[in-house]
């Protein structure tokens, strides 16, 4: 306590301290409430909507083989393909879309290792 200071202002400042962190507490016990809510929230979501499908064995060998030889099907190859494998056309699209994105990138990347060279 400082010279000429009353004794009741220190003890008012002092329980004004308290308040604060108390309410500080609190706000941190809130957020960490809505954090564990939101985290239970996307667990659920992640449980009912699977985000890859597994895929079987024969398939997957039929869809690289005719990948290697044609990198964008036709129409009927990819409607003969989802009637043998029980899938949309639409699934067959976007995988042959995603290999293409990843083939083309890991092409530029080893095109720019040997410019770098």
């Amino acid at each position: 306590m400082l010279c000429g200071q009353n004794p009741e202002q220190s003890n008012r400042n002092h329980h004004e301290d308290e308040r604060r962190k108390e309410k500080w507490r609190e706000r941190g016990e809130e957020k960490e409430v809505e954090v564990e809510e939101k985290l239970e929230e996307e667990e659920e979501k992640e449980e009912r909507c699977p985000q890859e499908r597994l895929v079987s064995k024969p398939l997957m060998d039929t869809l690289w083989a005719m990948f290697k030889l044609n990198k964008c099907p036709t129409r009927g190859d990819s409607q003969s393909l989802a009637f043998e494998f029980n899938m949309t056309v639409k699934q067959i699209k976007q995988w042959f879309r995603k290999r293409r994105k990843s083939y083309n990138k890991d092409m530029y990347k080893q095109k720019y290792k040997k410019r770098s060279k």
